[in-house]
């Protein structure tokens, strides 16, 4: 069974970041979190419950209690972790100019109900040009992106599109079956 030092670097690899980045946005000293991964310290509840909100992580996972990171009902509570999907997703499977582009080199472009996320996607686009055409560098991308992620993470879905995003998720109530 994993323990809190495990859980919260692998927590800090998930979201590629160092150490200082990571600890900035969990409100905490870097010392602190170089403390928890090496296992000299551990949280205060307070802290936990604080890590596993912004996590969006159940303690029991973070405590290494349970195998069980979070239900994926959980994960999408926020345009920070649908845009942090989104990036997942365009990584995985390649963009171009017109926007993704498969294997089979078919264009596809996302479209999506919400403002917030068109927004978000038409400046992922924009900026995966620029440093295609080596206008910016790969670190002002990422500047860019963690940035973007970071404004975007505590920004709630509303109930509408929390139901919309509830159809995709199997055996969930409301989930559509496949026929």
């Amino acid at each position: 069974m994993s323990s809190f030092k495990e859980r919260i670097k692998e927590l800090r690899n998930q979201y590629e970041m160092t150490q200082k980045e990571f600890s900035d946005f969990l409100g905490i000293r870097q010392q602190t979190l170089s403390g928890y991964e090496r296992g000299t310290s551990t949280p205060s509840l307070e802290i936990a419950i604080n890590i596993s909100d912004k996590c969006l992580v159940s303690l029991d996972w973070l405590s290494g209690k349970s195998n069980v990171d979070s239900s994926t009902h959980e994960r999408f509570t926020t345009y920070g972790v649908v845009a942090s999907l989104i990036v997942d997703i365009v990584n995985a499977i390649g963009l171009n100019s017109s926007g993704i582009k498969t294997r089979y080199g078919l264009d596809y472009k996302f479209y999506t109900e919400s403002k917030t996320i068109n927004k978000f996607i038409d400046q992922l686009i924009r900026m995966q040009r620029l440093e295609a055409s080596n206008v910016i560098t790969h670190e002002i991308y990422n500047s860019w992106l963690n940035g973007e992620i970071s404004r975007l993470w505590y920004l709630r879905l509303d109930d509408e599109q929390f139901r919309e995003l509830d159809k995709y998720i199997p055996g969930h109530p409301g989930a559509e079956d496949d026929e």
